[in-house]
Order: structure tokens, then sequence, then C-alpha cells
């Protein structure tokens, strides 16, 4: 046994059960070091090379087999009922973490049944597979917020484009930039798609008939390269629509004069805090979604003045394997 410690698992602990995790393989050199991944590949014709398109981590997660254990005594027949419930009756990836110096780390994963233990005195524990959702690690999430003073400075700073969402250019809108700098050495360099939260605020004494967002990270080398603007405020130098621009847009037409608008860039909704029941369609971008990478993002706003907070957040991953 190379680890015994307690867990938690679905938001319950195993230490009310007495039940520890021990990782059992039987050659000491045999561990899943994580982050496999596969080839996406193709052949061009009349040459000898591979043509690389990237790494499909999806298609190699992390799995790897444990024993959970009562090192202490045996376990009642209807405690080992209360705990296959718990452990094999979930319907979905739960968040999996080890109490001890991994504890700020976590797995999305389920566990699958192989078998009882038994000695003399009865139940002493469950053989399990834990399937993980990718071949990585999961830490603590991480948020950037810009706070209202930030957002209203961003605003009058702003510089006039033509939004690139509408399609006749009648009037120009403010925009600008902001930086996000992820800078972690020890996490995963791929794409994040973050979460933003943001809290609207109208300050009229009626919201307009149509509320506009737009967020758009930009693949550029420098702040002032991400706010050039091509000339006549028909929009930008680096357009947004471009492949190296990665967008979140909508249209909402039903919004309060307060909200807090959710969006998902990973799986492409938007939620209102006062319709939390009607779901509101992106209405631009097309894949990807706006992303992060590590190192430095810039991340142009449409009509900052019109937020009073705003929170992206992500959850940085590590490659970090079996135990």
């Amino acid at each position: 046994m190379f680890r015994e410690c307690y867990f938690e698992y679905a938001g319950q602990s195993s230490q009310p059960y007495n039940l520890m995790l021990c990782y059992v393989e039987n050659s000491n050199d045999a561990f899943d070091s994580g982050g496999k991944f596969d080839l996406k590949t193709d052949k061009i014709p009349h040459s000898h090379e591979t043509f690389l398109y990237g790494k499909d981590y999806s298609a190699e997660p992390l799995e790897f087999d444990v024993e959970l254990l009562n090192l202490h005594g045996s376990i009642p027949q209807e405690q080992m009922i209360k705990i296959k419930n718990w452990l094999f009756g979930q319907d979905g990836w739960k968040t999996f973490k080890c109490m001890d110096d991994r504890q700020n780390y976590h797995l999305k994963c389920i566990f699958e049944p192989d078998e009882d233990i038994v000695d003399g005195t009865g139940y002493r524990g469950l053989r399990c597979k834990l399937r993980n959702a990718s071949p990585f690690w999961y830490g603590v999430e991480r948020t950037t917020t810009l706070s209202q003073r930030v957002l209203s400075r961003l605003q009058a700073q702003g510089f006039d484009v033509y939004p690139p969402f509408l399609t006749t250019h009648t009037t120009t809108a403010k925009y600008n930039v902001f930086q996000i700098d992820i800078d972690n050495d020890d996490i995963i360099d791929t794409h994040y798609y973050p979460l933003i939260t943001a809290a609207v605020d109208y300050g009229a004494p009626s919201p307009p008939p149509v509320y506009a967002c737009h967020f758009a990270t930009v693949d550029v080398d420098s702040l002032d390269e991400a706010k050039e603007v091509s000339s006549g405020s028909y929009g930008f130098a680096v357009e947004s629509s471009s492949e190296i621009a990665f967008n979140t847009s909508f249209i909402n037409d039903f919004t309060n004069k307060r909200d807090t608008l959710t969006l998902s860039s990973q799986y492409g909704y938007v939620k209102s805090a006062t319709t939390p029941n009607q779901m509101i369609p992106y209405y631009r971008p097309s894949l990807p979604y706006l992303r992060l990478r590590k190192g430095k993002n810039f991340i142009r706003i449409y009509e900052p003045g019109r937020y009073s907070s705003l929170k992206i957040s992500y959850v940085p991953i590590y490659r970090m394997g079996a135990f």
C-alpha cells in the first residue's frame, strides 16, 4: 500500500466511515503519470510528412485502481450498503479530494465497482476503479475581478468602434482592452475557457430595449496592439472575426435594469439571475468561444461602463498522474 489517507467525494468525507484510500499496484514503478493524449494527424498528398492538427487530451483520461479500506476493523453490512450507495450511486462526474498533501487539487471522477474486500471478521473495504474526466488534476479556481471604478475608467478612456456584431454601422460604441496574466509555471499550457460573471447596472430610469455584451480575446503581443483601431472607426486593425480572436457575444432584450449574468465560454450558455429559467442564446460567435492561454491575455470589452463589476474565472489544471 503506497498511500493511506482519508478522502472526500461528492461533498462527503470518508472519515465517518473510517474508510481510507490505498493505492495498490503490483509493481512499484507502474504509476499512470497522467496527461496522455492522442495525436490528431492526417496525410498530405505528395508529402513524406504527416500533418499534425493537435492533441486530443480527452482520448486518454486518467484512471487507476484503488482500494478503500477500514484499516482498524470490520464494516457492518448496513454501513457497507451506505458506502456503496455513496460511492457508486453518483450520476455524473463528482469532485474527489485526498485529505493529505494533495488536498488543494481535485479530480472530476466517478467510481466503478470491482469487488468487496473481506477477511475473517467481515467486510473490510472495496476494490474499485477511479475514472477521471480528463488526464489532469484540477486546482483552485482563480478569478480576476474588475471593480466598478476600473470599468468606469475603461469606459472613459475607451475609443469609438462600430460594434462587430451589428449588421448596420450607424452608431459607434465605446470599446477598450484589459489584460489578464496567467503566470503559474506549473499549470498545463492549454486553452482555458473562462466563466464570466457580469453584474450589469444601466444607471438609467429604464433599461434600453436591447442589451449587447461582447468580449473577445486577441492573439497579439501587446496591449497597444490589441487596442489598435483601423481608420474611420470601422473596426479593429485585428478584427474580432479573424482567426486570431475568440469571442463571447450575445444580445438580450429582456434584461432588467440591474442583473447578474453568467456567461460560460466552455459550454456556450448565458444565464440571468432575474430570469433563471430562461436561457439566453449566444448571438455571435462561431466556435471556438472566448478562451485564455498561459501567459498574457488581452481581452476587448464592449461598453465597460455598463457593468458594476466583472469577474473572469478559470480552473487551472495540472499534470500530476496517479498517487
